[in-house]
C-alpha cells in the first residue's frame, strides 16, 4: 500500500512540475501566430476557422468539414513561438440542429461554444455566422459568470 501511495504521490508531482510547452512539438511551433494557423490548416485540411479574441488569448472554433467542429487554441511559448492545439474531440451536427460543450484552455481556464443550425430558437442572440452558415456563441468564464466574445475574425485557408 504505501508503494502503491508513492507511485501515485510521484506521477501528481511530475505532472504538476511539466512544463506545458514541453508536450508541442518543436516542428508545431512557429515563428508567427499566421504561419501557426495557416501551417494548422494545412496540417489537418481546414479550410476555415473563427478566431475570437478572449481576453488575452485566442480561440479557434474549426470547421473540420461537413458538418464537423473543434476547438483549437492559439498559443505563444517563452521563445516567442507560436503554435495551434487542439483542444478536444470533434463535434458532429449531422441529425440536429447544433450543439453546446465546455471546454479548458491551456492553463485550465473554462469556456464554453454553443453552435446552431438556422431554423432554431435564437433566444440567447448568438450571432450568425454566414461562412459557417451558423449562429456561434463563444464565452468564457470569469469570476461565477461566463462572458462571451463579440471580438473575432474569419479565417480562410491561404
Amino acid at each position: 500500500m504505501r508503494i502503491l501511495f508513492t507511485l501515485v504521490l510521484a506521477v501528481v508531482l511530475l505532472t504538476a512540475c511539466t512544463n506545458p510547452d514541453e508536450a508541442i512539438k518543436a516542428e508545431d511551433l512557429y515563428g508567427s501566430a499566421d504561419e501557426a494557423i495557416s501551417n494548422y490548416f494545412k496540417k489537418n485540411n481546414i479550410t476555415s476557422a473563427i478566431a475570437y479574441n478572449m481576453n488575452t488569448k485566442t480561440i479557434l472554433l474549426v470547421e473540420e468539414g461537413a458538418e464537423a467542429y473543434s476547438i483549437a487554441e492559439l498559443i505563444k511559448n517563452q521563445d516567442n513561438r507560436y503554435a495551434v492545439i487542439r483542444r478536444g474531440d470533434s463535434v458532429l451536427i449531422y441529425n440536429s440542429l447544433g450543439a453546446s460543450w465546455p471546454f479548458s484552455d491551456m492553463e485550465g481556464n473554462p469556456y464554453k461554444v454553443d453552435i446552431k443550425k438556422p431554423g432554431y430558437d435564437n433566444t440567447n442572440d448568438a450571432i450568425f455566422h454566414k461562412e459557417m452558415g451558423l449562429y456561434i456563441t463563444m464565452e468564457v468564464k470569469e469570476s461565477d459568470q461566463y462572458i462571451r466574445s463579440e471580438d473575432y475574425e474569419v479565417l480562410k485557408s491561404r
